[in-house]
């Protein structure tokens, strides 16, 4: 880890100064550097964007769970189970929005989800009423950075996120 700029390494993304401020830690995921602005409990666990655990998950690394989240062997399992659960969402159940995937992803009962719909829509520049095919990893990729934003303050760059999707075998 080292003190970088990450208006240097992300500039697609819309950070204030304050935000890029905060920028504290610098860790190398999946072959390339990634932002995030703590050290939160979802991070340790390698789960990026807070995938929840159930009993019938079958994630590749996963290794256990803890306060009903997933706990994955690497961040690149947290970001493939992230992939598999949107693509599922849209193939079985049909919501192809990022409005329809987050309302289900962060009901109401536990989360600001309008809130986080706004800042999904922002920060992946897919319009809420967008539909997204499942085939489509670079826009869910974009979905699944902007998700890992409001999920865990981390920043990873949708490109790499969608190039990793794209040459791992689901």
């Amino acid at each position: 880890s080292s003190d970088v700029c990450s208006s240097d390494l992300f500039p697609s993304h819309d950070m204030d100064q304050n935000y890029k401020s905060k920028m504290l830690l610098v860790d190398n995921i999946l072959g390339i550097e990634s932002v995030t602005t703590d050290k939160s409990p979802s991070n340790d666990m390698n789960n990026p964007v807070n995938v929840r655990h159930y009993s019938n998950n079958n994630w590749n690394g996963l290794i256990g769970h803890s306060n009903g989240y997933c706990k994955l062997d690497s961040v690149e399992n947290g970001y493939r189970a992230s992939f598999k659960l949107i693509k599922k969402y849209i193939r079985d159940y049909d919501l192809r929005t990022i409005e329809e995937i987050i309302q289900r992803y962060a009901p109401e009962n536990e989360n600001d989800t309008e809130g986080y719909i706004d800042n999904v829509e922002k920060w992946s520049g897919i319009k809420r009423n967008s539909k997204i095919s499942s085939e489509d990893n670079n826009k869910i990729a974009m979905v699944i950075s902007a998700m890992a934003r409001q999920e865990t303050n981390t920043i990873v760059s949708w490109e790499i996120i969608s190039k990793y999707a794209t040459t791992k075998k689901w």
